[in-house]
């Protein structure tokens, strides 16, 4: 009887051991050829119409990257605003000038590029047929472009399709994968589901007839977590602060006014207990990880994330804790969302100096390397803003976006790249024709601190216009943040201040001369006087704005900088 026992224990051990060598050749079967890694955001994404934020990030910065251990770079692209638009959408070339640098420093350092079409996330979504014609004609230009290229370029047709059905997504992405195929049959092709890009939409993606393929899906579970105090989702979303992960009864915050009686309420008090739990992210996530399994095909998480304004430290690591170790037990590869911004690396409110400002209990518990000087004080003569500070000249200076909020059916846009007798260098920015409060927007790369050298400074700016009418707002602009209120120090720009030949002419606005002009409060949707509250330590932006009514005609913008007075 004994020896029974024991041949039968052999038995299983076989039988263990041969499904063990199965499952690990499934494994390596169903492996991308990259493990983890970043969205590098911001630097192909503008909100407008325009050529982008180029000189966003460069060659360091994919170096600083690579020394992470990160093995990919997810490179999100917002082909419609950066091209001629429906209905040949010819991508400028510029991008694709800048876009060939990154793909020569990533095949140089050997890291993965995912050139992610990352259009139709501002706005409201476009028809099926108008979402087959961008594809249609974007992908020949790019397929085109890198069929030639190394194995390490990896296309992803669209990022979180949406408002569409998915057996009508599945026939456009169909199509549009064929006509990749018919100009590169070689490079590694990104593959999504309807819904969002989610786990669930995993269930009615089309399993295409290509062995080169990677199915991927985005990971923000539970949302009411991840995205607290997320100003662009909705109203109750930005209401909420303080959720702790994992769901703890004694830690939940009161439930906010403006939730009580919404459906946010019942997500709040009955569903996040069940929701903000390790058993959730794993059961999700292992759903990804099944079908892999059952469809042998490599899976990728291509966004996971949270939000850093109303979370809190200790309990946004945990999330990260929590999900990077589920998706390494799980042979899922990652790229988090992103390598800088409120969903990245770096510390909360720091100027995302490398290596210093990276958040070392972040990185560890997502599986990159932890530099040396991760966490560590950041010298003051790295971050301490000098004079002259450049902030546009042929483009924006490193780390600052530029972007526009306009209409988006005005006739004239603005063009961050002008090429219309610019002041000096290639370009120069074409403004005006705006409605009342439309803006041109340079976003610092987490503040500015203007303290020390504000009261003796001036913003100067070259400015050419054949209108004599033209008046608008030059102003800094704090950030809407932990309660803080963004005020305005502003300046409006009259007549007497320029002249207007169509010739350049410098316009020079001493600090001093600026005045505080109130602030919009999104969070309350409500006007504040100003209070004298501005804050020179946290400037987040410079803005031109249409504050005082409509801007007619052109006004062109070069050498914009801060200067002694």
């Amino acid at each position: 009887m004994k020896e029974l026992k024991i041949f039968r224990a052999l038995c299983l051990s076989a039988v263990f051991l041969l499904t063990a060598s199965v499952l690990s050749a499934e494994d390596k079967l169903i492996n991308t050829p990259f493990t983890r890694g970043v969205n590098m955001t911001s630097w192909f994404e503008p909100w407008s119409s325009s050529q982008g934020n180029l000189t966003y990030y460069d060659r360091s910065d994919i170096e600083h990257v690579k020394s992470l251990g990160a093995d990919v770079i997810r490179l999100p692209v917002h082909f419609d605003n950066l091209s001629s638009g429906a209905p040949d959408y010819k991508i400028n070339e510029l991008t694709l000038q800048y876009l060939d640098k990154v793909v020569d420093w990533c095949e140089e350092m050997h890291i993965y590029l995912v050139i992610d079409n990352h259009s139709f996330n501002t706005g409201t979504y476009p028809t099926p047929k108008a979402v087959e014609n961008h594809l249609q004609k974007v992908w020949p230009q790019i397929a085109l472009r890198y069929s030639g290229r190394s194995s390490y370029v990896i296309y992803e047709i669209l990022n979180e399709p949406n408002h569409i059905d998915a057996a009508v997504w599945n026939k456009i992405q169909e199509k549009a994968l064929a006509t990749i195929r018919s100009y590169d049959k070689k490079h590694t092709v990104v593959v999504t589901g309807a819904d969002w890009g989610s786990i669930r939409a995993l269930d009615t993606v089309q399993l295409y007839n290509d062995s080169n393929l990677i199915y991927t899906f985005h990971f923000y579970s539970p949302f009411v977590f991840t995205h607290q105090g997320a100003f662009w989702t909705s109203k109750e979303e930005e209401a909420l602060s303080a959720i702790p992960f994992p769901y703890d009864k004694e830690r939940m915050p009161p439930v906010p006014e403006k939730v009580k009686g919404t459906w946010m309420e019942e997500e709040l008090l009955s569903k996040y207990p069940v929701n903000g739990t390790e058993m959730a992210l794993r059961s999700e996530l292992t759903a990804a990880a099944d079908f892999s399994r059952k469809n042998n095909v490599p899976v990728w998480c291509g966004e996971l994330g949270v939000y850093d304004r109303n979370s809190l430290p200790e309990d946004r690591v945990r999330w990260y804790q929590t999900t990077g170790a589920l998706l390494r037990e799980l042979n899922i590869p990652l790229t988090v969302w992103g390598y800088g911004g409120q969903f990245g690396l770096f510390r909360k409110n720091t100027h995302e100096v490398y290596p210093g400002d990276l958040d070392p209990a972040i990185l560890s518990a997502l599986g990159f390397t932890v530099p040396e000087k991760a966490g560590t004080p950041v010298p003051v003569e790295a971050i301490r803003l000098k004079i002259p500070f450049e902030i546009f000249d042929d483009f924006p200076r490193k780390r600052i976006e530029m972007n526009v909020w306009e209409d988006s059916i005005k006739r004239r846009k603005t063009l961050t790249a002008c090429t219309e007798n610019p002041e000096e260098g290639l370009y120069c920015i074409r403004w005006g024709n705006c409605r009342q409060y439309e803006s041109l927007n340079f976003i610092f790369n987490n503040y500015e601190d203007l303290s020390a050298v504000y009261a003796g400074a001036a913003v100067s700016f070259k400015m050419r216009t054949t209108n004599p009418a033209q008046v608008f707002d030059v102003r800094f602009v704090n950030d809407e943040n932990d309660g803080m209120k963004p005020w305005r120090m502003s300046y409006t720009v009259h007549t007497k201040d320029y002249a207007a030949d169509g010739k350049w002419h410098t316009v020079t606005i001493p600090i001093a001369s600026m005045k505080e002009t109130g602030a919009w409060f999104q969070k309350d949707n409500k006007w504040y006087d100003g209070e004298g509250l501005f804050d020179w330590h946290n400037v987040y932006m410079l803005q031109f704005s249409a504050e005082q009514g409509t801007v007619s005609g052109d006004i062109f913008l070069d050498d914009i900088k801060i200067t002694a007075e």
